[in-house]
Parts: C-alpha cells; sequence; structure tokens
C-alpha cells in the first residue's frame, strides 16, 4: 500500500506512512525480532509550501561495546605479552563489525577484547605487586641497575 495522496491532512499522512516504515538489514532481510522507535518531524523549508520529514531512527537494544579505548590503554602502559594488544585488534574487528551491520560478530569480539583486557589488568597488576615485593625484601634494587 503505497500513500501518494496529497489531499490527505499532514497528520493522517504521518500515521499513515509510519506503519509502513520496515526495517532491512545490510543484506536486505527484514529484522521482525528488534523493536525500533521512530520520530517523524516535520521540517518546512523557506517561506514556500515545501514540506519534509526527518526520520530519527534508533534501537531499544544497548549499543555494542568494543571496549577500545580500554584496549589502547592496556597497548601503551600495560602490555603483558602483548594480551593488550591482542585486546586492541578485537576491538578494531568489533568496531568493523558494528559498522558492517554484523551485531552478533560484534558482540563476540567485544566479549573477547574485554576478557584479554580483564587478563591484561590482572596480570599486569601481578607483575607490579611481585616486583615491589621483591624490591622490599632485597633481591634487587634500583640503584644497582642503573650504575650498570
Amino acid at each position: 500500500m503505497e500513500i501518494c495522496d496529497n489531499d490527505l491532512p499532514f497528520q493522517q499522512h504521518m500515521e499513515a506512512s509510519s506503519k509502513m516504515l520496515t526495517y532491512c538489514d545490510s543484506e536486505g532481510k527484514g529484522k521482525e525480532n528488534e523493536l525500533l522507535k521512530v520520530e517523524m518531524t516535520p521540517l518546512q523549508v523557506g517561506s514556500g509550501h515545501t514540506e519534509s520529514t526527518v526520520l530519527s531512527v534508533t534501537s531499544d537494544q544497548p549499543p555494542v561495546q568494543d571496549h577500545i579505548i580500554w584496549s589502547i590503554f592496556n597497548t601503551i602502559y600495560m602490555n603483558f605479552c602483548c594480551l593488550g594488544f591482542i585486546a586492541l585488534i578485537f576491538s578494531v574487528k568489533s568496531r568493523d563489525r558494528k559498522g558492517m551491520g554484523d551485531r552478533l560478530g560484534a558482540i563476540i569480539y567485544g566479549s573477547k577484547a574485554r576478557t584479554l583486557n580483564i587478563v591484561t589488568c590482572i596480570l599486569t597488576a601481578i607483575w607490579f605487586i611481585v616486583m615491589i615485593i621483591l624490591m622490599a625484601l632485597g633481591f634487587f634494587s634500583i640503584p644497582l641497575i642503573m650504575r650498570g
């Protein structure tokens, strides 16, 4: 059913056209299990009678977390056994999947990045604690290491 009748009042036209909206992913398949919020705002241009409509379509599902900032921080400051760099790779893959419209792939890569970031933080914290304990017990001292 197509609405092309210009005799309808604007509000009726908006209500009728909002019922026709369908959401399709990048492959052209309809999304039936995802609820979408549609906000229609009439917009008048200039002093003429030209009217257009601005559509804002948002999803009720929370956004996919790719943890890229955390991965960059871990790569620069806490790169224990290159786990921070591997987490950064998974974060970028998650962001790429999100950009392609593959929500499930983005969630999987984001989850792997999160796990690697947690492991990196824990192992780096353990490493620093062990080094502080070894320095406190006198196994090595920083001035002797710096003198060569």
